[in-house]
């Protein structure tokens, strides 16, 4: 049997979580999501997509919906901007 549920927010059309069982997929702002977590933003092109801190409210992780991904830094000024130490292994 699949299971299948959405939570959306005021009526708005677009879902802000969907699940379904049958595939496993759960979506964030997406109905038909392609992997196990897909979030999709509102495409603005100038917001955040995701951001954790920690409990000192330090960024730890901040993606924005234009492409650039920050790791210690809440504004990332490259497509990929650590701040702090880093280690890169080849493999």
């Amino acid at each position: 049997m699949n299971k299948f549920f959405q939570i959306s927010f005021l009526g708005m059309l677009l879902p802000i979580i969907s699940y379904s069982q049958t595939c496993e997929h759960c979506g964030i702002g997406d109905v038909a999501p392609d992997a196990k977590l897909e979030v999709k933003s509102c495409g603005t092109g100038t917001g955040k997509v995701f951001h954790i801190t920690d409990s000192l409210s330090a960024h730890l992780l901040t993606m924005f919906d234009y492409g650039k991904f920050g790791l210690g830094t809440p504004s990332p000024g490259a497509i990929l901007d650590v701040r702090g130490n880093a280690s890169v292994v080849a493999v």
